[in-house]
């Protein structure tokens, strides 16, 4: 995994810098696929549907997963435990 660290050392004259950062630089780091994420983000910003879509789809296979591993102690909502079970 490859992140960029960009370092900006031009705060103290800026008027915004207090608004900004509350360091004497500003430091970004993005990750080399990250317009990837800002793209999908818009689209989903876009769409609300498709994440509801995605949560209904996704959901239930990896929750079995989980339970087939074990993990049901963890990972299921009991009403009578009242989640005294999970981390």
């Amino acid at each position: 995994m490859l992140l960029y660290c960009y370092y900006f050392s031009g705060c103290q004259s800026c008027s915004m810098q207090k608004q900004c950062t509350t360091c004497k630089e500003r430091r970004v780091k993005r990750w080399e696929h990250e317009a990837v994420n800002d793209a999908m983000q818009v689209r989903l910003e876009h769409d609300p549907e498709k994440m509801k879509a995605r949560r209904q789809t996704v959901k239930h296979p990896f929750g079995t997963l989980k339970y087939w591993m074990g993990s049901q102690q963890r990972f299921c909502l009991n009403e009578s435990l009242k989640c005294g079970r999970q981390w």
